[in-house]
């Protein structure tokens, strides 16, 4: 498992939303709309009071986000976040049901399951399958068929 480090981070609220963007050490540029986590999950509770999420920064030489109100997230966590919810979006934007979008890449349903719920890296053959997904108007088509 590769080790992320963070580069730049901006922290912003608007509205319900609490978004992070992040750049990584690999040029990645990545965002995390921690404002659902937050409400689902009573220890980043903290993160929903705009003053607070506005104030994190990045600690450590770039391995961690921290917050003031104690909360500490590591570089590679928040990356594997942010490919889950970039890998839910992708596959919502399409209308696709998690088992569609299993069948379209070739996948098992469990495995979607686990990137979405970031239980599993996300191999760069399957982003790329996404984006030949996206650039082939006859693989949509087809799709659109099933759901």
């Amino acid at each position: 498992m590769e080790l992320f480090r963070i580069q730049d981070a901006c922290f912003r609220t608007e509205g319900h939303s609490a978004v992070a963007e992040l750049v990584f050490h690999t040029g990645e540029k990545l965002e995390i709309d921690f404002a659902e986590r937050a409400r689902n999950r009573p220890k980043l509770k903290p993160l929903l009071d705009p003053k607070v999420f506005e104030a994190g920064k990045i600690v450590d030489g770039g391995i961690a986000v921290e917050w003031p109100c104690g909360i500490e997230i590591d570089a590679t966590s928040l990356h594997r976040t942010a490919l889950a919810m970039f890998f839910r979006a992708w596959r919502k934007g399409h209308g696709m049901s998690q088992a569609v979008a299993a069948s379209a890449l070739g996948l098992t349903s469990r495995t979607v399951q686990n990137y979405e719920a970031g239980e599993q890296d996300i191999p760069r053959t399957v982003m790329l399958a996404m984006r030949g997904f996206d650039a082939s108007p006859d693989l949509r088509d087809g799709v659109a068929a099933l759901t």
